[in-house]
This record gives structure tokens, sequence and C-alpha cells, in this order.
């Protein structure tokens, strides 16, 4: 039997025990971490021997852990994804104190694959802030992973600086104490989480035994991408099961693969989309609910205020003169124009707040008074594209290109639309022109590939993938890669081997 084939029945037994994916491409690390494994068990580490221990033999209990424990590497921090952590403070958890309040004060979290305990210590700090009588709250959080090395560093509330890059100064004054060249977080929070062991492939879920059953928001953030699309498929349909009516469950963004989610709608908050437990199950996903704020008026419903963009939104569909870079950018203004000037802070602010309807009426006034004002049009097709009113977005940022040429920023938010519309050919030309630009765009090289992969041009894809795990080994590991949402290059390397072997 060549080491190959071995190999490969070897991933297939993984895939049964873990539902975790080692595609062809992978099989020198999947020989690392089973070496790793096959030493510390006191095993012989002959391919052979690991072959026949895996698959032709019972696996114990404390075999499994360790074989878990090498196989996943999870890599996190407090306060990651601002972005979710958006929808969970300022909708998921002020809905359900509205509707428990003064009766079944309760609300149930789960932290499915916790790694070592960040994610559900940020939650339970969340509430305790956003909550005055907490202590009048039945308020629990599970957290579960399969890695009972990570959960026993996760349960000791024991963290390195590395684990506070992106939290707040005052939150880890306030709620963690220094304890050398490490931080330990306070025992009010420590006591607030519940960890557990779980492996999401196999165990029995929902349950009460668990307590995996009436959740209302569960976190399942860089998980499924590990997995086999349909064990991912299956743990989706378990997570539709354990969840309340109503309830969510948040993946990260670089997880929004919507033939695993089918029981679930689509939700569209901030820059993110997430999904929630519909009414009526087995639906396909064909819309995405529009959750930001639509206007400061409470009386116009959205189908109005949709209505009203839709109106204002003729120019970029006429005709546009060939005449190079009609566009102006914004020049430093004059004292007359300092109105003007007030109006496009108003719009970034408006933006950062997710704001986005009102910012799209702004800077259609802002274009009444500045015609062809590059930023006021770039602005106005990221808030139409994140209103998910893709059609209006991407003929602004047609009208950016002819007018103004072909820059990345406008190619890149160009090609982001057309991925959304499943435009996948015309896509691929705008991202390999970014590419052709500035060969370093990280984020095009990932869209990239995933894009030709829907083409079926896997061994092209299969290339770009190749050139960002190599431009993201020339980087620290820890190092954070701008436009991946605070991801380290190690975590996007990993993806990326993943994404190339699949």
């Amino acid at each position: 039997m060549t080491k190959v084939i071995q190999l490969e029945a070897i991933s297939q037994r993984i895939t049964h025990l873990f539902g975790l994916e080692f595609g062809a491409k992978q099989y020198e690390s999947l020989e690392r971490y089973l070496l790793n494994a096959a030493n510390e068990l006191k095993k012989s580490t002959s391919l052979d021997a690991i072959d026949e221990w895996l698959c032709q033999t019972e696996i114990s209990e404390e075999e499994m852990k360790v074989l878990a424990n090498c196989l996943t590497i999870g890599e996190t921090y407090f306060f990651r994804e601002k972005v979710a952590l958006d929808l969970f403070t300022k909708k998921i958890i002020p809905e359900l104190i509205e509707q428990r309040k003064g009766t079944n004060q309760f609300i149930r979290i789960w932290s499915a694959g916790c790694s070592s305990g960040e994610e559900p210590y940020t939650l339970a700090i969340l509430l305790k802030e956003m909550i005055p009588d907490i202590q009048n709250w039945n308020i629990s959080i599970l957290a579960t992973d399969i890695n009972s090395d990570a959960l026993k560093k996760a349960k000791s509330g024991i963290y390195t600086a590395w684990s506070f890059r992106e939290t707040p100064v005052d939150i880890k004054k306030k709620y963690f104490s220094e304890n050398g060249r490490n931080f330990m977080i306070s025992p009010e929070i420590k006591k607030m989480v519940h960890f557990s062991q779980l492996n999401l492939s196999n165990d029995i879920y929902p349950s009460l035994s668990n307590h995996t059953q009436g959740i209302d928001v569960i976190f399942c953030r860089n998980v499924l991408m590990y997995f086999m699309p349909e064990a991912a498929k299956q743990v989706s349909k378990r997570f539709h099961m354990s969840l309340n009516t109503n309830g969510w469950l948040i993946t990260s963004q670089v997880e929004l693969i919507d033939d695993y989610f089918s029981l679930f709608d689509r939700m569209l908050f901030g820059q993110g989309i997430f999904y929630r437990k519909a009414l009526n199950a087995g639906h396909p996903i064909n819309h995405i609910y529009n959750l930001n704020p639509v206007q400061d008026k409470e009386s116009e419903s959205k189908s109005t205020l949709n209505e009203k963009l839709h109106n204002t939104t003729k120019e970029p569909r006429t005709p546009i003169s060939h005449q190079k870079s009609q566009l102006k950018r914004t020049e430093p203004l004059k004292v007359e124009n300092a109105l003007v000037q007030i109006s496009f802070i108003n719009v970034s602010r408006l933006f950062d707040e997710a704001k986005y309807a009102e910012c799209v009426e702004v800077c259609l006034n802002l274009l009444s008074v500045r015609k062809d004002d590059f930023a006021v049009i770039l602005m106005l097709t990221k808030a139409y594209a994140n209103l998910g009113l893709l059609d209006d977005a991407r003929n602004w940022a047609e009208h950016l290109i002819k007018n103004n040429g072909s820059e990345t920023e406008i190619l890149y938010i160009y090609a982001t639309i057309l991925m959304e519309q499943k435009e996948w050919e015309m896509a691929e030309k705008n991202l390999i022109k970014i590419l052709y630009m500035k060969p370093d765009h990280l984020e095009a090289q990932l869209y990239l590939g995933n894009t030709l992969k829907k083409l079926g041009k896997n061994q092209l894809a299969s290339k770009y993938f190749q050139n960002l795990i190599n431009h993201l080994e020339t980087l620290n590991a820890d190092e954070i890669v701008p436009g991946f949402e605070g991801m380290t290059a190690e975590t996007i390397r990993q993806m990326a081997e993943i994404y190339r072997g699949s």
C-alpha cells in the first residue's frame, strides 16, 4: 500500500471520528499531527502502525482526546470580530431583555468550539456591562470544545498579553488582574461560564443532559470551515434544533456558505451576515433580511424607503461620457464650502454606525452640490451594498470605474458585489485586474481562489491559494493581517490550506 493511499484511508477515518476534512494537499500536515499524537501516546510512529491503530481497532476515550488535541489548533483572542459583537450587544441582547424582563428572566448562550475561552468570557463581560441587575437574571453560558488542552487553559482563566490585542483598556483593567506576565480573569466573570468537552461531529445534541437545548444564541466561529461539507450541514441542522424560536447562529464572516445553513434565514446587520432560526424550516436561502436602521422616523416603512432610494438612482443608468476622469477627488475645501465638508464627516460617521439608509440620503444630497465627487460616490456605493441593494451599488461602482479609471479600491468593491450577485466570470476578471495592479492584495487572492472554484477551475484556484500561502509565510505567524477582521497570518494560512485542499 502506498503512502498516499494510507493517508487517504486515515483521512477518511479522521472525518468519520471528528468530521474534520484533510484534503490530499494537507496530507503532510496530517501526518505530522498523527506523529505527534503517536508520540504522546507512546505508540509506534511508523505510518503502518498508525494506519492499523486508527483504521483497524477501536479507539479509547483517552486516545480520542489526544487525537483531538493534536488535530485541532485554536487561535483566538478577546473581543474578536467586532461586527458579531455589535449584533450581540445592539440587537440580540436588548431584544431578549425587552421580551423577558419581569417574566422569564433567562438568557442561554452556547460558545461551540470555544478553544481557550476568550470568546465565552468576552460574552460574559458584555452581559455584565449591559445588564445592571444581572444578579436577577438566570444567565447560562455554555462553552464547549473537542480539545481538552484548550479547555484546561480556558478553565484556568489565565492569559498572555497577546489575547488582549482588541480589548479596550478599561475593560482589561476592570475584569482582569495581573499575575506576573499573565492576566487572570475575575472570579465573577469566570463563574458565569461552564466549560465542557463536546465533539460536534459525533456527540449527542441537543440534549438536556449536556445543556445544549433551548439556546438563544450559538457562537460557532472559525470551526465549520474545517469540516467536510456533509458534516458541516449535519452540525448546522443540530444547531437549528438546539435553538429556541428566533434564536441566532453566529458564524465567522469567512464561513458564509449558504448550503450549510438552509434551515436559517440570512440577516444583514452592520457589515455582517448572520443566521436566525426560521419559522418555516427547509426553504432555500434566497433573500437577506436587512436589520440595519432604516430611518429615525419610525413611521416610514422599509418598503417605502427602498422605493425612495430606487427613485433616486437613475443617473448611473444613463450614458456616461468616456472622457477621462470627469470625477474630482475631494480637495481641500474653501471656507464657503465648509458645510459640505461637515456633511461628508457626517456621512462617514453614519457609515461607521451602520446607518446606511441615512448615509445614502446624505450622499445623494451632497451629490446635488458636488456632482461627481469621488469620495462621496465611493461611500454611496458601499452604503448601498451594505443595505443589500446590490443593483444600485453595482450601478454606482460602474459609474466610478467608467469615469475614474480602474483603481484597486473601486475594483475590489465592484468584485465583491459581483460575487454576491453570483456573477462569477465578471468577478474573476476584476479580481485578476486587481492582482495585476497590486500583486500583494491578499483579500483579492483569497476571493479569486474561491471564485475560480465556483467556476470549476480548481487547478487555477489552487495556484492562487498557494500564492496567498506563500505570501503569508513571509509574515510573522501572529501578525494581524489588514482586511481580515483581526485574523493572524497563521489563521488565514490554515484557512487557505483548507480551501486549496477541498
